[in-house]
Formats: C-alpha cells, sequence, structure tokens
C-alpha cells in the first residue's frame, strides 16, 4: 500500500483498551503513523458511546479482546450488528489459539480486518498489517486495465 493510500487509512482512529498503558502506547504508535485525530475508551461500552456522538466513523479501530464491562469480541459483534464497518486491528496478550480464533470470527462476520497482532504492539508490526491490508471489494482488483488479447 503506498503510503498515501497509509495516511488516508489512518487518517483517524478509535482505540479501544481498559489499560490506559496500553492504551497510550497504541496511540502514540498511530501518532507516529500519521494519525491525524485518534479517539480513545476504556471498553466497548466506551468505545459504542463514543461512535454514537461522532459524525463519521473513525478510518480505524485497534481493539483489545480482554476488557471490563464489554470485551472485544462482544464489540466486534455489536459493530457488525449496527452494520458499523470499521477496519479492525485486534491486538492481544492472548494466545495465538485464541487469536487465531478471533480472526475467522471477524471474517465469518463479514467485517474488514486489518490484523490480529500480538501487545505488547510495535511500530513494525502496525506498519506491515496497515500496508498489507485491502478492503472487501478491492482484494482482487487489478491496480491497471487488463491487456487486450
Amino acid at each position: 500500500m503506498p503510503a498515501d493510500n497509509l495516511n488516508e487509512l489512518i487518517k483517524s482512529a478509535l482505540v479501544v483498551d481498559d489499560s490506559a498503558v496500553q492504551r497510550q502506547h497504541s496511540v502514540q504508535l498511530l501518532q507516529q503513523l500519521g494519525a491525524d485525530l485518534i479517539y480513545e475508551a476504556g471498553n466497548g461500552n466506551e468505545a459504542l458511546d463514543l461512535l454514537g456522538l461522532l459524525k463519521l466513523p473513525p478510518s480505524l479501530m485497534v481493539v483489545d479482546l480482554e476488557m471490563p464491562g464489554m470485551d472485544g469480541i462482544e464489540l466486534i459483534q455489536q459493530l457488525q450488528q449496527k452494520g458499523i464497518d470499521v477496519p479492525l486491528i485486534v491486538a492481544s496478550s492472548r494466545e495465538t489459539s485464541l487469536l487465531l480464533s478471533v480472526e475467522t470470527m471477524i471474517h465469518a462476520l463479514g467485517m474488514n480486518l486489518i490484523g490480529v497482532l500480538q501487545k505488547p504492539l510495535n511500530q513494525h508490526q502496525l506498519r506491515a498489517a496497515l500496508e498489507s491490508f485491502r478492503p472487501h471489494g478491492t482484494e482482487h482488483q487489478p491496480d491497471h486495465d487488463p491487456q487486450p488479447s
């Protein structure tokens, strides 16, 4: 993904994590990658409340799995039920098997998934996930017109 597309993707973000330290770390990484506007929420309920107040949804969300109140899995299900299709980055320190299950669930819900990343996040893995992301409907589109036969 070219740099201008990366900048467009991370124009605005919502970081949802109950740990203030982890949340701030994610915010700093997104800022380093060029995010202009970053919102923060401490759990799924706060995230849904915030999304309800915004005129436009953020261009991506970073979601922790384990949070009090409404956890990340329930938040993702609520987003799908409400028709809020924001590209997602799931960040967790849980075991790989759970992360793979969450990835499968998100794909089954038909949502845009940027990546499922192990915490603590770092700039390299975040950039790599963002650069490899292709929104639904763009996976097989050529970059140019096909050549005539």
